[in-house]
C-alpha cells in the first residue's frame, strides 16, 4: 500500500538527496585534484644515486634501464641508453621514472664491467623516495698510476702530444673494458701520466700533430719509459670510377696491422688529402654513397707507406662484369619498383662487401654494373608469398626472376 507523504516530508527528502550528491561530487573532485596534483608533482626525470658498500657516491658509473630482466631476455639488436653518474654519484633521466631493472657497471677507471656487472630490480619513481639509492659492490682490483714520455724517432720529446687510454685488460678477470674517454695532454717535455688503473694490459693511443697515430700496450705496474712515434705519411689523389670519372661522394678507410683507423672523405674535384697516416702496410677500403652506376659498391686494396712519405696516387675502381635481369610475375607481367638483392657466394667477399641492393625500372629490369667475376645469389620478392632466388654467374645471360603477387595489407 502506497504511503502518503506530506509536502514537508518530500522537501526534506529532496534536500537530503541533494546534500548526498554534493558530498559525492566534492569527494570525486578532491580525488581528481589529488591525482592531478601527484601527476604535476612527478618530475620530468627521476634520480638514481649509485654508492659503494661504504655509502660513498661513485662518479662515472654506468647505468642502463630495462623494462624486463636483461639477464633473461634482451631484445635482439636493441640496447638502452647508457647514463653516467656525476661527481655526486647521481644521474637523472626520464627512463628512470618507470619501474624495471637497472644494469650497473663500475667506472672505466676502476675496471668497468670487469670490476662490477650487476642487475638490480628498480621500483621506479616514488614521491616518498625521490632519489633511489642503489649500492654497487665493486670488485677490488689492484691499481697503480703510470708515467711516460712521448718522443720522436730521434728521441726528442714531443710537446702537446695527446694520449688516450683505449682499453683495459685487468688481471684476474676474463674481460676487457673501454678506458676513460678523455684525452690527456703531454707537457713541454713530452711527459704525461695516467690515472690509477687496474693492473694488467692497457692499450694507449698516442697522437701528435705531424706524426702518425700509434697504439701501445703497457703492462701495469711498470716503471716510466718512452713511447716513440714516427712521422706520419701523406696521401693525395682522386677516387676514380671505372670510366675514369672522379667520384666525390665516398669515404676512404685506412687500417693498420694493429687496427689503427684513419678515415677521410673523397673530397671535391681536388680529390682527397689524407695526412698523419701510420707508416707500413695498410688495408684501404672505399665505400661509395649514392653513386648512379656503382650503388653500394665497396672497394678494397692494400698500400704500403714509409714514414714522412708523400704519395700521390689515384684509387681506380676496377671495371667488372654486369649482373642484370628482369623481374616478372607468374603471368609474365613486369614488376616495377621491386627490390632486388645480389651477394657473392665467396664468403670472404660477401663479408666485407655485403649485399648489393637495387630497384627494378618500369619494365621490371635491374642491373648491377662492375661486379666481381664468379657466382652470385640474386633474389627478389622477399616480401611476397613466392620469392625467387637464383645462383648465377656474373657477366652471363640475363636473369629472369619470377615472383608471386605481393601480399595485400588487410584493412
Amino acid at each position: 500500500m502506497a504511503r502518503n507523504r506530506t509536502p514537508g516530508q518530500v522537501s526534506e527528502q529532496a534536500m537530503r538527496r541533494a546534500t548526498w550528491l554534493s558530498v559525492v561530487a566534492l569527494g570525486t573532485c578532491a580525488l581528481l585534484a589529488a591525482a592531478e596534483g601527484l601527476a604535476l608533482a612527478a618530475p620530468r626525470c627521476a634520480t638514481v644515486e649509485i654508492v659503494d658498500r661504504a655509502g660513498r657516491p661513485i662518479a662515472g658509473a654506468e647505468v642502463s634501464h630495462f623494462r624486463t630482466d636483461p639477464r633473461r631476455s634482451r631484445r635482439r639488436g636493441w640496447s638502452p641508453e647508457i647514463f653516467t653518474t656525476n661527481a655526486a654519484g647521481r644521474v637523472c633521466a626520464e627512463d628512470f621514472r618507470q619501474p624495471g631493472f637497472l644494469e650497473l657497471h663500475a667506472p672505466a677507471r676502476l675496471g668497468g664491467w670487469c670490476a662490477a656487472d650487476e642487475v638490480e630490480p628498480y621500483p621506479g619513481w616514488r614521491a616518498s623516495a625521490p632519489v633511489a639509492r642503489v649500492t654497487l659492490a665493486i670488485k677490488r682490483l689492484r691499481r697503480s698510476r703510470w708515467q711516460g714520455r712521448v718522443v720522436g724517432p730521434d728521441g726528442r720529446p714531443i710537446a702537446g702530444a695527446s694520449i688516450l687510454i683505449e682499453r683495459i685488460w685487468p688481471d684476474g678477470t676474463e674481460c676487457s673494458e673501454s678506458g676513460p674517454s678523455d684525452w690527456r695532454r703531454a707537457g713541454p717535455d713530452g711527459r704525461f701520466d695516467v690515472p690509477p688503473l687496474p693492473h694488467g694490459n692497457v692499450e694507449i693511443i698516442v697522437d701528435a700533430d705531424g706524426y702518425a697515430r700509434r697504439l701501445f700496450v703497457v703492462r701495469l705496474p711498470a716503471d716510466p719509459y718512452d713511447l716513440p712515434i714516427e712521422r706520419g705519411a701523406r696521401w693525395t689523389g682522386h677516387v676514380l670510377a671505372p670510366d675514369g670519372a672522379p667520384i666525390p661522394n665516398c669515404e676512404i678507410h685506412l687500417r693498420t696491422r694493429d687496427e689503427i683507423d684513419v678515415t677521410a672523405g673523397c673530397g671535391d674535384a681536388a680529390g682527397f688529402d689524407i695526412r698523419r697516416i701510420p707508416p707500413g702496410k695498410l688495408t684501404v677500403k672505399v665505400r661509395l654513397r649514392d653513386h648512379p652506376t656503382l650503388p653500394n659498391r665497396p672497394f678494397r686494396t692494400e698500400i704500403e707507406l714509409a714514414p714522412d712519405e708523400h704519395r700521390h696516387a689515384d684509387l681506380h675502381f676496377p671495371a667488372g662484369l654486369t649482373l642484370a635481369g628482369r623481374v616478372v610475375t607468374e603471368a609474365g607481367e613486369p614488376v616495377a619498383g621491386e627490390t632486388v638483392t645480389a651477394s657473392s657466394t665467396d664468403r670472404d667477399r660477401e663479408f666485407w662487401e655485403g649485399t648489393l641492393e637495387g630497384k627494378t625500372d618500369g619494365e621490371g629490369r635491374f642491373a648491377f654494373p662492375h661486379v666481381a667475376p664468379g657466382e652470385w645469389q640474386v633474389g627478389a620478392g622477399a616480401f611476397g608469398p613466392k620469392p625467387d632466388r637464383q645462383t648465377v654467374h656474373a657477366g652471363g645471360a640475363e636473369v629472369k626472376l619470377v615472383i608471386g603477387a605481393p601480399r595485400r595489407r588487410r584493412r
